[in-house]
């Protein structure tokens, strides 16, 4: 009896034994059923993810009042609205075309976005509620606390990584479809590893060692602007409020201009920094200088408007003169200003003002290399050249 009831024993730990199989074992065996349970969960994932991701940059300037300029130096203005993959731009007013049609935004998809020159936020065209909201913007991107540091840690360290990543999940993927009979897996590898590699990209960062050392602190853009024949860069003074693979983001605290003047045209005139031309009951005013030209206001006829639209250099605004013989304008000139640009044609090449950070400090017997940085737009007496755009 003693003998028959180890042998029972024995037979139950051996069946425990078998019931209990190690997880690996059992990853094995049911492969191609977590294989497609992981394509479809990735799938979801991704989908979701890729719909909900916009660009950095352009988030910061979401819902703002802003003025877009494209490449060939037209500029729309209004409340901007980030997508995925693409904007939309919410006209101050409807438009009513001359066949009656009315317009109340502009739609600007991705395949469009490389003809952008430039996305300005001008401070005086901000309500007291975005002002507020700016203000706190700008605080976490050049203040950040020490959630928002340990997220864009983290986001760094898996685009550092990325590359390891997909390596270890196509070596899995590898592994599982050498034990697993039958080319199944082996024919989905290609797919899952497209896949793991999408979902990695959806969740990483565009990250640059010598742009993260100068995020919050002052630095020099350097923007390509239209011009014939040869382009005309300017240089923008800023901080650098942040970056992605497409586009890069400088803003100020304070937005001084250089000057400010209200002045009513008749005719056609040309200006330091600037143009107005009178044709065709239609006024165009062109930026012509190394600044930022504000239109901040204009009176014509019987219409009075606050378009604060940023122009950049190369670019113009068309108003209407509504049957009035002059128009009154208000015009800024300034160099600081938020804008985001594409990096196609805009780069941070040159520190700004001195800061506290590591190796910033100056010699005092030293001196700049003048030939390497000196612009000739930064000479008051080289002028002249503003207009050649």
């Amino acid at each position: 009896m003693l003998t028959a009831l180890l042998a029972q024993t024995a037979d139950a730990a051996q069946t425990l034994v078998t019931a209990q199989e190690p997880l690996w074992r059992i990853l094995l065996t049911h492969s191609l059923s977590i294989l497609i349970v992981f394509i479809f969960l990735t799938a979801i994932i991704t989908v979701i993810v890729q719909q909900r991701r916009k660009d950095k940059c352009l988030k910061l300037m979401h819902d703002y009042h802003i003025s877009y300029t494209d490449t060939a130096g037209k500029v729309v203005w209004g409340d901007l609205i980030v997508y995925s993959q693409g904007l939309e731009l919410v006209f101050d007013a409807p438009y009513r075309t001359r066949q009656g049609i009315v317009k109340t935004s502009t739609l600007i998809y991705e395949n469009e976005s490389e003809n952008c020159l430039a996305i300005c936020r001008p401070i005086d065209a901000l309500s007291y509620r975005e002002k507020d909201r700016r203000h706190k913007q700008i605080s976490r991107s050049f203040r950040p606390g020490i959630p928002r540091r340990a997220a864009r840690s983290l986001r760094n360290l898996i685009n550092t990584l990325r590359d390891a990543f997909g390596k270890a999940l196509s070596a899995v993927i590898g592994q599982l479809s050498k034990r697993v009979a039958g080319p199944s897996l082996a024919g989905q590898k290609s797919a899952v590893d497209q896949i793991g590699q999408t979902l990695l990209g959806a969740a990483a960062n565009a990250y640059e060692p010598i742009l993260e050392r100068h995020i919050g602190q002052p630095v020099v853009l350097q923007l390509a602007c239209p011009g014939d024949p040869d382009p005309c860069v300017i240089d923008l003074p800023g901080y650098l409020a942040d970056y992605s693979d497409k586009y890069i983001a400088v803003f100020n605290v304070e937005h001084e201009p250089i000057s400010d003047e209200t002045l009513d045209v008749t005719e056609s005139i040309e200006r330091l920094g600037y143009t107005v031309d009178l044709k065709d009951d239609r006024a165009t005013i062109t930026c012509t200088g190394p600044e930022l030209l504000i239109v901040k206001s204009l009176r014509t006829g019987s219409r009075y408007a606050e378009p604060q639209v940023a122009l950049v250099r190369g670019s113009s605004v068309d108003f209407g003169l509504d049957g009035g013989d002059k128009i009154t304008l208000r015009l800024e000139r300034t160099r600081r200003a938020d804008i985001v640009c594409p990096r196609s044609r805009a780069a941070v090449l040159f520190g700004g003002e001195a800061s506290d950070s590591p190796g910033t400090a100056h010699r005092d017997y030293g001196i700049a290399p003048e030939p390497a940085v000196e612009d000739a737009n930064d000479n008051p007496a080289d002028s002249a050249r503003d207009t050649a755009c």
